[in-house]
């Protein structure tokens, strides 16, 4: 029973760390596509991968049927200043090499700018830093990439992970407690239909409880497909009915006096197809 639990338990483990794919082909359309990405992607760390298999760690991503915006770490260096208050800053480290007697200061911003110089000098609330090492230092830089060259978007949802995981786990947890029906029974001195309930109901509780956890530490993936082959994305995206009343004034004129002239209500009707 004990070896059997670890081998279905390992086993869920493998299930519970599952992958989400999402493509356009799931949506109504492609614009119901992008608003859904920056819907889940807001406010989260993303992975952008490329058709050309370039990999970005993305924040800030926006994603439109055209261009896909969002910043992420480059070694592009911008035009540091050289102070920075303390507010500025979100941690500070210095390393020395033994070996050489170089000493290097890093500091990294709120911002996520990663800064590191062979010099500093720290003056009330103000760090000064002098001789920048650019090819040491990262920076936060805005990108641009084409729709079409991009491949998948993809983050990592935890709390879709505890749910995953607790109901896999709760799942097993029944069917082991069904199994092992005739084994609870003589222990509880019960019938095996009582040791089925009993059973099913507290390995099913262990098992939701247990699979939450694991559920929230490997997450659940979330892949969202960008470039789909063989699908329209300029094919037929609504159909809407239009229609609406106004009012016009019509006249004849006739040897220069007016006739049969009046207003009158018009109605429209029609069908809109985007």
């Amino acid at each position: 029973m004990k070896h059997a639990l670890i081998t279905l338990c390992f086993s869920i483990l493998l299930i519970t760390g599952c992958v989400n794919i999402h493509t356009i082909k799931d949506f109504k359309s492609p614009q119901e596509f992008y608003n859904k990405i920056n819907e889940e992607v807001n406010d989260r760390t993303v992975k952008v991968v490329t058709d050309s298999n370039e990999v970005y760690d993305a924040d800030k991503l926006t994603i439109s049927p055209d261009s896909i915006f969002f910043e992420a770490q480059g070694l592009e260096r911008l035009e540091y200043k050289s102070a920075y208050s303390n507010s500025e800053i979100k941690d500070m480290e210095q390393t020395d090499y033994y070996y050489t007697g170089e000493i290097i200061h890093k500091i990294l911003l709120n911002n996520g700018d990663l800064i590191t110089s062979k010099d500093m000098l720290i003056k009330n609330d103000s760090v000064f830093l002098y001789d920048i090492i650019p090819e040491m230092s990262m920076t936060k830089t805005n990108i641009s990439l084409s729709t079409t060259g991009v491949n998948s978007i993809s983050y990592n949802n935890r709390l879709i992970g505890m749910g995953e995981g607790a109901y896999l786990y709760a799942l097993a947890g029944i069917l082991f407690g069904i199994k092992e029906a005739d084994h609870i029974a003589d222990q509880t001195e019960s019938s095996p239909q009582s040791g089925a309930v009993a059973g099913a109901i507290v390995f099913g509780l262990v098992g939701a409880i247990a699979g939450a956890v694991v559920g929230t530490v490997t997450g659940s993936y979330q892949d969202y497909i960008i470039n789909e082959p063989e699908y329209d994305y300029h094919g037929l995206t609504s159909i809407e009915l239009v229609g609406g009343i106004c009012s016009s004034y019509m006249g004849f004129t006739f040897n220069g006096n007016n006739s049969l002239a009046g207003s009158y209500v018009d109605f429209t009707a029609g069908l809109s197809l985007v």
